[in-house]
């Protein structure tokens, strides 16, 4: 019996029970797992096998392997996207660099300039290609990552910063409450 080729998923009620066990933003979490589902599709619309290099078909069985790996993590998907252009057809490098040219474009990544200035000249080869896109899918997942580390950086100097606003409050608080207990009459 052949085996499927089509990516099984879990159901949404066992990943949230999964989230909440990892105590994991379910939000990101979704993200992750479309993210996933993105990858696995276009592991399968990958060029056949066959004529292989050894490099190749290693490269074929790391992807393999981190797409089946749990748990899941951004880091392997990012290392699955970053082996994809290593095994993809001509076609597919043209197509995806056009998307991700767009994409850097529209996060202002400070490389994409010169990468699509590489792109476009007239002897740029296959492996070119395939440099150029690893590159700048390099430079996107960069991006994301500083992004996230400023958001996670900002939650935490904003939690900071409120917990002392708190405690400076109550501090004052229990000062006017001392100065109003000094204030009394005597025997009053």
């Amino acid at each position: 019996m052949e085996e499927s080729k089509v990516p099984t998923r879990t159901s949404p009620d066992q990943s949230t029970m999964e989230n909440q066990k990892r105590g994991t933003d379910s939000r990101s979490e979704s993200l992750l797992d479309q993210f996933y589902t993105t990858l696995r599709v276009a592991h399968l619309a990958l060029p056949s096998t066959a004529g292989d290099s050894q490099e190749n078909s290693e490269i074929r069985g790391r992807i393999k392997y981190l797409l089946e790996k749990t748990p899941k993590g951004w880091r392997q998907a990012y290392e699955v996207e970053q082996l994809m252009p290593s095994v993809m057809s001509k076609a597919q490098l043209e197509i995806e660099l056009e998307r991700r040219f767009a994409e850097a474009e529209r996060l202002e990544v400070a490389s994409v300039d010169a990468l699509k200035k590489r792109h476009h000249r007239q002897d740029v080869t296959e492996e070119d290609l395939r440099a150029l896109l690893r590159t700048l899918l390099n430079d996107i997942q960069w991006f994301y990552e500083k992004r996230v580390r400023r958001r996670v950086l900002t939650r935490r100097y904003a939690t900071r910063l409120a917990f002392l606003f708190l405690s400076s409050f109550f501090i004052f608080a229990v000062m006017v409450w001392l100065q109003l207990g000094s204030l009394r009459p005597p025997g009053g």
